[in-house]
């Protein structure tokens, strides 16, 4: 079957600055009913989710962790702000690192919602959520989002995410900004909340010196070990120029970058057995 013609029409009539639309807004811009089903049934648009469709060539070929925002782009649209965003969704929105986070959307809610109007693929979150613990932005090609604010979605995150992975995305929320002092008062606030102590730990083992997730995981990996514990971010002279590393063993003149996962075991055996060189 010739799908030519079909895909040119939608090249020429998809609504302009969206990558996902919505029925409403594909049928307003010319299309019809018809036209979808062929598109779908030719493998030309991808149906998200009832409702919600997106061209497949902005889908084929993403990386994971694009796909999963785009799933999040797509219940997004669906629900037109109705939601309020939280967990991992809330950290999506935020931009932070979600290292093995499963595509999942999380809401929440103060109320319970009937099990049998819920998507398979979102997790409803029962809390109360008050108005200064969400951010209302308006996103080009989404519309209005409501989501947690960086510091209620870090904890949030805490209380159900395992160690590292809380911990990767409290070091990124740092670097986006996170006021701990406000974070410490949210924690205050949360006592006797299911995952509090999980959180509590995450929490204060976040630091603002890990710049990726890599970098987050090397540093508990290298904390939990019965070593000398390494400087991070600094600059050094050599003869080429200054360079900033990720790590630094100063007395051992060992540096360690977290892409070397590949060295990562020879590494922590050096360190493990070295000693400091004496200075002549």
């Amino acid at each position: 079957m010739d799908t030519s013609p079909t895909e040119a029409r939608f090249t020429q009539l998809w609504p302009k600055g969206r990558i996902i639309a919505t029925t409403e807004q594909l049928l307003s811009s010319g299309l019809t009913t018809r036209n979808l089903e062929v598109a779908v049934n030719a493998g030309l648009v991808r149906r998200m989710r009832r409702g919600v469709y997106i061209p497949m060539h902005q889908w084929q070929g993403r990386k994971p962790w694009i796909q999963d925002k785009l799933v999040l782009s797509g219940h997004i649209v669906q629900s037109k702000g109705r939601h309020v965003y939280s967990h991992f969704s809330a950290a999506r929105l935020h931009h932070l690192h979600v290292w093995n986070s499963s595509p999942l959307i999380h809401i929440s809610s103060s109320y319970n919602s009937s099990h049998s109007k819920i998507a398979p693929d979102v997790v409803m979150h029962t809390q109360d959520v008050p108005d200064e613990a969400v951010v209302e932005r308006v996103i080009q090609g989404l519309g209005l989002v409501r989501f947690t604010t960086l510091e209620r979605t870090v904890l949030d995150c805490a209380t159900v995410a395992p160690f590292a992975q809380a911990v990767v995305i409290g070091d990124s929320a740092l670097a986006a900004g996170l006021s701990l002092h406000d974070l410490d008062q949210l924690l205050v606030g949360a006592m006797g909340r299911r995952g509090i102590r999980r959180a509590r730990r995450a929490i204060s083992s976040l630091s603002a010196a890990s710049e990726s997730a890599g970098e987050t995981r090397t540093r508990l990996i290298v904390g939990e070990l019965p070593i000398e514990q390494p400087e991070q971010q600094v600059w050094i002279s050599t003869n080429n120029g200054r360079f900033r590393v990720d790590f630094l063993w100063r007395g051992l003149r060992l540096r360690l970058r977290p892409v070397e996962w590949w060295s990562l075991t020879e590494t922590l055996s050096t360190l493990t057995t070295a000693r400091p060189r004496s200075r002549r």
